[in-house]
């Protein structure tokens, strides 16, 4: 805007000022280039430790961290065995926690419901949250499969 302001078309410099605008302009982007690098870095997830574990078990691990919220879990089988990496599963599972305690209104404490069923070859995974309000309830639903 400033370059727009002060450029004069009659000016017999305007090659030196339109080089200099040029390099300011490839400086400031190779720099956001290097601060969005950095960010992508720290943000990026380590490895994934694939191992057979029980998605019942680690779940009720990740639920334990909302003790203060009303959260039922129920699923089908006390064993359902797949294999994953239990830290990302139980990111997972708390940003979708995370998501249904942040869908309900604000100064109302939500209840959510898990439900885990599975079969041979795949298990759902339903975290619903509920917001009673007198004799209606609002109902907001999350699934995945895995």
């Amino acid at each position: 805007q400033s370059f727009q302001q002060n450029f004069n078309y009659k000016d017999p410099k305007n090659i030196k000022k339109i080089n200099d605008l040029s390099n300011t302009l490839i400086q400031q982007i190779d720099t956001m280039s290097q601060v969005a690098t950095a960010f992508s870095d720290f943000a990026s997830l380590p490895k994934a430790k694939m191992e057979k574990c029980n998605l019942v078990e680690i779940t009720k691990k990740a639920i334990g961290l909302f003790k203060e919220f009303n959260i039922s879990f129920e699923y089908n089988s006390n064993k359902i065995i797949h294999q994953f990496d239990k830290n990302q599963w139980i990111r997972v599972v708390t940003n979708l926690i995370k998501n249904s305690i942040q869908s309900i209104q604000e100064n109302t404490k939500p209840e959510i419901k898990i439900e885990m069923n599975s079969n041979n070859k795949y298990t759902k995974i339903e975290i619903t949250s509920f917001m009673r309000q007198h004799s209606s309830s609002n109902n907001i639903s999350n699934s995945i499969n895995v």
